[in-house]
């Protein structure tokens, strides 16, 4: 408990960062005990309602109550950062690890693929997978995963480079241990705090990417909401209702501004622990 005191009074970053994204898992977690209204069905009698003790943050052009929109699409926010941050760990750090600690033909051939995926701009990657697979969450995930693969991919690259001629390392070599083992035993939990780092900006990239998606229509479709959709959807009543555009533009703001500063939080205490 004292070094939770000493960190959270030490390392502001952190925990502002943490805050922030404990205050939205909150909300997340509020959606599925408590919805003030039906967040998907229609009101032509409340239609742009301003916020009111009846409805906390207004009501949209089809009389929807939208705070009971924003807990409910926080869950969209937090499915879709947290299944696309896996599933580029999976695929990224892997490939990474193996081009770092086996060199050679095959890492300039992962550099080759990484640099190749970094060539292509991001939103158009993601319009060329939306394409070829459909609209819809379960692609959504897909095509973010892949753009984080390079991230990934890079940071457990690095990492293996540096670690992979250390003498324990070598000794496993020297005794016949498989490769394998070696990577995902001893290399892969040296990657811990990396992984946490990079993990906490690459949610932030997926939930900023989801919404930009989202927003242009291609990414969650209804009746599933979007804070980035529900963005889209603000601005044909941007001067007569601007409490639609407040209210899901700070969701968005506060949730990529809480994991990158959890990011960052977590970066200056791994470099604390280093130098100790």
């Amino acid at each position: 408990m004292k070094n939770f005191k000493k960190i959270a009074k030490e390392n502001k970053t952190l925990t502002i960062g943490a805050i922030l994204v404990l205050f939205l898992f909150s909300l997340m977690i509020l959606s599925f005990i408590y919805l003030p209204h039906p967040p998907n069905t229609p009101s032509s009698a409340n239609q742009l309602k301003p916020p009111s003790a009846t409805f906390w943050l207004g009501t949209d052009h089809l009389g929807r109550d939208v705070f009971s929109r924003i807990l409910l699409a926080s869950r969209t926010a937090f499915l879709v950062g947290s299944a696309s941050v896996v599933a580029g760990l999976l695929l990224g750090v892997p490939l990474g690890l193996a081009g770092g600690y086996f060199g050679g033909w095959f890492d300039a051939l992962v550099l080759r693929l990484l640099d190749a995926m970094k060539a292509i701009p991001s939103l158009l990657l993601a319009l060329m997978l939306i394409s070829v697979f459909g609209t819809g969450m379960s692609v959504t995930i897909l095509a973010i995963a892949v753009l984080a693969i390079p991230l990934y991919a890079r940071m457990a690259r690095n990492s293996a480079i540096q670690l992979k001629n250390l003498d324990y390392i070598q000794w496993t070599k020297m005794i016949g241990i498989p490769s394998s083992r070696i990577l995902f035993v001893h290399l892969l939990p040296n990657l811990r705090s990396s992984l946490l780092v990079t993990a906490s900006l690459g949610f932030a990239n997926a939930v900023l990417t989801e919404a930009g998606l989202s927003y242009l229509g291609l990414g969650v479709q209804p009746p599933d909401p979007s804070w980035g959709k529900m963005l889209s959807e603000a601005q044909n009543n941007l001067f007569n209702a601007p409490w639609l555009a407040f209210a899901s533009g700070l969701a968005i703001t506060l949730l990529v501004l809480g994991f990158n500063l959890l990011g960052d939080g977590l970066r200056d205490l791994s470099d604390l622990h280093r130098k100790e």
